[in-house]
C-alpha cells in the first residue's frame, strides 16, 4: 500500500468512527506478536515490526498500530482538511524504502514526553 492509499484509508476509518480523533492518554511501544492487526492499515503486525499500543481515556481496550500508521493517523486526525496527496509527514521513505523520521515534524504525542 502506498502512502496516499494509506492516508485515504486512515481518513475513511476516521470519518466512519473506526479510528478516534482524540489524543491518546498512553502509548506503549514494542514489537508485534503476529496476533494483532493494525487499526490504521488493517494488516497483521508481524513480530519483526515496531508496534504501538494506544489507550484512550479510561478505556482498557487497546488499539494497535504500526509505527508509520500511527504517524499517519496522528497527522490525519489533526489535519482533516489537507488533501492526502499534499500532507507531507513526519516520516518519509528513503531511497531503499525504509522509513526515515523528520525531527522537526515529530507527532504530537511525543512532544508531551
Amino acid at each position: 500500500m502506498n502512502d496516499t492509499m494509506l492516508r485515504e484509508q486512515v481518513r475513511t476509518r476516521l470519518s466512519s468512527g473506526v479510528l478516534r480523533r482524540e489524543s491518546v492518554t498512553n502509548v506503549l511501544a514494542g514489537y508485534g506478536t503476529g496476533s494483532h492487526s493494525c487499526a490504521g492499515c488493517g494488516t497483521m503486525i508481524r513480530a519483526s515490526e515496531v508496534a504501538y499500543r494506544l489507550y484512550f481515556g479510561q478505556s482498557s481496550a487497546a488499539v494497535h498500530m504500526h509505527y508509520y500508521c500511527f504517524v499517519v493517523w496522528d497527522r490525519e486526525r489533526l489535519s482533516p482538511d489537507v488533501p492526502a496527496t499534499e500532507l507531507s509527514g513526519a516520516v518519509t521513505r528513503n531511497s531503499s524504502g525504509r522509513l526515515r523520521s523528520e525531527q522537526s515534524a515529530t507527532p504530537e504525542i511525543f512532544r508531551r514526553f
